[in-house]
């Protein structure tokens, strides 16, 4: 694969409720690098061999976040520069995937674990209060499993557009199902599905679509987006995606 990309994310939250309109815009900068590549095996004990397993053989590659800024509304304009230093968490990721482009485990937890620990000492001392406390305490336990500090990290709003899982070779019908979240902002999340359309050259060209999860209160207006990726990565060249959902009050985009 040997792979080094470069992404650049835009986004765009819009939240309406009656005749309020609230709209942050986020821009982030980001590269994927492919380290190494790295091989698996399993024993069988009665055959007395060890076997390639392919599922748990793949990359490992590094994310490294360049910059990030972010235009907040007015209510949110004291936070704003405690939101993007919070953004900084998710910087120099070391992450195993496997050749269907499933994340398999975030490499450096504890490394990263450190560095959230300086930056968080460094929060504190420029911010106070329940609500900083609380929020600084719910992140902490984002380290307590890998799979938790995944949810976050691949959420819409960070690197879930960056891994959409989308093996490099694949059938005709081939599709995925997955849960996602918008972000640690929005606790609700959604089952996505990528489906595959149509390869026009060396690009392969995919829809996404998504419903609410079962136990889910909110009711969703729009769910669509597409991605392009060429045929020997992979990872996106391009991929676009919006959602519009409602729920109890309001409106959100």
């Amino acid at each position: 694969m040997n792979d080094i990309k470069h992404y650049q994310l835009k986004s765009s939250h819009l939240y309406q409720e009656e005749d309020i309109i609230e709209k942050q815009l986020f821009e982030r900068n980001f590269t994927v690098k492919e380290l190494r590549k790295y091989e698996a095996t399993f024993y069988d004990p009665n055959l007395k061999v060890h076997f390639f397993d392919e599922n748990k053989s793949g990359y490992l590659v590094e994310i490294v976040l360049n910059n990030f800024q972010l235009h907040v509304c007015r209510r949110m304009k004291q936070a704003e520069d405690f939101l993007r230093r919070i953004n900084y968490l998710f910087d120099f990721v070391h992450l195993k995937i496997n050749k269907n482009g499933k994340i398999l485990s975030i490499e450096n937890i504890e490394e990263l674990q450190q560095e959230w620990n300086k930056l968080k000492s460094f929060l504190l001392s420029d911010y106070s209060g329940i609500e900083v406390d609380d929020y600084l305490k719910e992140i902490d336990t984002w380290f307590e499993t890998g799979k938790e500090m995944e949810n976050q990290m691949f959420s819409l709003f960070h690197y879930g557009m960056a891994f959409p899982s989308i093996p490099m070779k694949h059938t005709d019908n081939w599709e995925s199902h997955c849960p996602i979240r918008l972000s640690e902002y929005e606790p609700e999340g959604f089952e996505q599905q990528i489906s595959y359309i149509k390869k026009e050259g060396n690009s392969r060209f995919y829809s996404i679509s998504g419903k609410s999860r079962q136990e889910s209160n909110i009711e969703i207006v729009k769910y669509e987006g597409k991605i392009i990726a060429n045929t020997d990565t992979l990872f996106p060249e391009h991929a676009k995606i919006e959602v519009d959902f409602l729920y109890q009050s309001g409106n959100y985009r």
